[in-house]
């Protein structure tokens, strides 16, 4: 049950009006449905003038009807509740109305009066709320006059019809639940139904025994047969001659104790064959009795290709790694993860030797521009990871401390969703010696070309010299320059 009911959630309230009206022509009292808290639910029917247009105009009179409605309507199931009104004094009666045991209306009957009743005291009752004497007097000789026992029998026919509306009321509330239970689940049904026919995975149900009842379209464009070509077949017309006979044996055991997972071979109409991988379980009833079996399959073939390419592009990967003559890193913020066995041999060290260092721990102090290492090499790297690929000339030490040169390049790299970066460092020793020996040989070539050209200026002086001392004394020149003509 829920925990607010409504008559007007059970109930057709013009139905309740009429029935109401009924009771109170038939009965010659006046009727009113009401809320429990004596708030009219239907129009009063067969009111009299006096709490219609009198008792009921005052706010005093009101409140006090209302009062004694709610008081008349209280629950009991023994009997209806009859009593002088709270209000004006006339006698009522009246029954709740429930659904499962909660109050939810008041079935309210009476203004009639008993023979020999006392008008004096209704008189002080219309003073007491301010109504009109006069017009009170002769709204309360227009009052029906009932026997005490005939308005017990009258309240008596209330208790029934106000329990079979009870009854009622409660057997239609139970049936809206099960129409709304069934719709719910209709349109949960519909939903899976609709789930079922619309995913990519190929979904078979089958019985007890194997047979198909149900595949979904995926299932009928994966393999190409029709639906009633399927419908009634054995799932295994589906299967492959190529399969491990042990593990297709293992299958339907497996799913009765709570499923089976793994890969197969399968075939489509046409006889070509895939591999998929199937999920396996049982389908049981609301009692938890097995009622069927599920299967479904994604065709993976596309998959293993890639499996397959990845695998062979790893294998050559880890080749080019583990060849290369260059010391090749793998490595984040913190240092080195991995390394190939060129490093070993470059910086003398062993794997374990280098693993989780920092470039740092393998670098002077300062670099040959006067750059502290390790402030240099987190520029470098903080690039490198911002997607910017360095290359530049670095000086390592190795594991006993003999310094080399070395061009290093840093790239980015993604591995399983993460950023890295790929170090590679190429030892520069050999080659930086040979620099060192061409520009030594340079510099004593600049040396030696200057020494010659000295002596070249010496010779061109000492040749002036001598030419002049001959033409002093009047003898030719001996020596001609290039710049003179000889015929001269």
């Amino acid at each position: 049950m829920t925990d607010t009911i409504h008559v007007a959630d059970i109930f057709d309230i013009n139905d309740l009006q009429h029935l109401q009206d009924l009771f109170a022509d038939a009965t010659g009292v006046a009727s009113i449905i009401t809320h429990p808290d004596g708030t009219p639910i239907t129009r009063p029917s067969n009111f009299c003038k006096l709490c219609r247009d009198i008792i009921r105009t005052t706010p005093k009179g009101l409140a006090n009807c209302m009062r004694s409605d709610s008081i008349m309507g209280s629950t009991g199931s023994q009997g209806p509740v009859v009593h002088q009104c709270l209000s004006g004094g006339l006698w009522d009666a009246g029954n709740s109305i429930t659904v499962g045991g909660k109050h939810i209306a008041n079935w309210l009957i009476g203004q009639v009066r008993a023979p020999g009743e006392d008008d004096e005291r209704l008189l002080k009752y219309a003073e007491e709320i301010g109504a009109d004497r006069t017009e009170f007097m002769k709204a309360l000789a227009e009052v029906p006059v009932m026997s005490p026992a005939q308005f017990g029998k009258v309240a008596e026919m209330l208790h029934a019809f106000a329990g079979e509306l009870s009854s009622k009321a409660y057997h239609n509330n139970l049936l809206e639940k099960k129409i709304i239970a069934l719709k719910q689940a209709e349109e949960h049904i519909s939903m899976l139904a609709l789930a079922l026919k619309s995913i990519s995975e190929c979904v078979c149900i089958s019985d007890m025994n194997d047979n198909i009842v149900f595949v979904n379209e995926s299932f009928i464009r994966t393999y190409g047969y029709s639906s009633d070509e399927l419908m009634g077949n054995q799932v295994g017309m589906v299967r492959s001659e190529h399969n491990d006979p042990e593990k297709i044996s293992g299958i339907f055991p497996q799913t009765l104790m709570g499923g089976w997972k793994g890969e197969m071979v399968n075939k489509r109409k046409d006889g070509s064959e895939f591999t998929v991988f199937v999920s396996t379980s049982v389908i049981h009833d609301q009692h938890g009795e097995p009622v069927a079996l599920i299967g479904i399959a994604n065709d993976i073939t596309e998959n293993k290709l890639v499996e397959a390419a990845l695998r062979e592009s790893e294998a050559k990967f880890k080749t080019l790694f583990d060849s290369a003559s260059d010391a090749i890193f793998i490595m984040d913020h913190h240092g080195f993860l991995d390394c190939n066995p060129s490093t070993g041999t470059i910086f003398g060290v062993t794997s374990e030797q280098i693993i989780r260092r920092s470039p740092a721990d393998f670098s002077p102090a300062f670099q040959p521009d006067g750059q502290l290492s390790s402030v240099k090499a987190k520029i470098y790297i903080d690039a490198a990871l911002d997607g910017e690929p360095q290359i530049f000339d670095w000086v390592h030490v190795r594991l006993d401390g003999t310094p080399f040169h070395a061009e290093v390049s840093l790239n980015r790299i993604m591995l399983k969703g993460n950023w890295f970066l790929q170090t590679i460092v190429r030892d520069m020793t050999k080659r930086k010696q040979a620099e060192d020996a061409l520009q030594e040989k340079a510099n004593e070539l600049e040396r030696f070309n200057r020494l010659m050209v000295g002596r070249e200026i010496k010779m061109i002086d000492l040749k002036k010299e001598i030419n002049e001392l001959l033409v002093n004394a009047g003898k030719p020149k001996k020596y001609t320059s290039l710049n003179e003509n000889p015929a001269k």
